[in-house]
């Protein structure tokens, strides 16, 4: 009889349907780490450049404090080098937005020219998102490693002449 519980058929679209679920619920998982890792990056990006941003205020206003008292060389050689970093900083900004923007187009004209094969498309561009981030972080690397020497010695020069002024003061 079709429908019992030892009918072979039975059992066999049982199987079938619960394979069906896990590779669903598999499936969903794998959405959701996606979501959630690309979600981590977006906001650990946005907490990177809010820390820069506050920095850099926080040297100008510094720095402008400060110019009265300091040596004029140091002063010009605190900003030459805070400058360099602020460059460095929106040089690398402006070079990770046009890439993006070159990567939405590339996927967007694909869509355009074969739109039946949208699924597709979003698993492949969603699967090298790994790729690409693995590429932009030897730049990340390099970007943080100079913006944070040239921006370190900035402030280290105006520390020293803060205290060099200190010293003065007091002897």
């Amino acid at each position: 009889m079709v429908g019992e519980p030892g009918n072979d058929q039975t059992r066999r679209i049982v199987a079938r349907l619960d394979r069906l679920e896990a590779e669903a619920h598999n499936e969903a998982i794998r959405e959701l780490n996606k979501e959630f890792f690309t979600h981590q990056v977006k906001e650990n990006e946005a907490y990177t450049r809010f820390v820069v941003f506050g920095g850099y205020a926080a040297f100008f206003a510094a720095w402008g404090l400060l110019k009265e008292v300091l040596h004029q060389n140091l002063m010009v050689a605190s900003a030459f080098f805070m400058v360099i970093s602020v460059a460095i900083f929106t040089m690398a900004e402006i070079y990770f937005m046009w890439l993006r923007a070159e990567q939405f187009h590339a996927y967007a004209t694909r869509l355009a020219e074969t739109p039946s094969k949208f699924l597709e498309l979003q698993k492949e561009y969603d699967s090298a998102f790994a790729e690409r981030q693995i590429a932009k972080r030897d730049t990340r690397i390099f970007i943080l490693i100079s913006t944070v020497l040239t921006s370190a010695l900035a402030m280290l020069l105006l520390l020293l002449g803060f205290l060099n002024y200190l010293h003065n003061l007091w002897s």
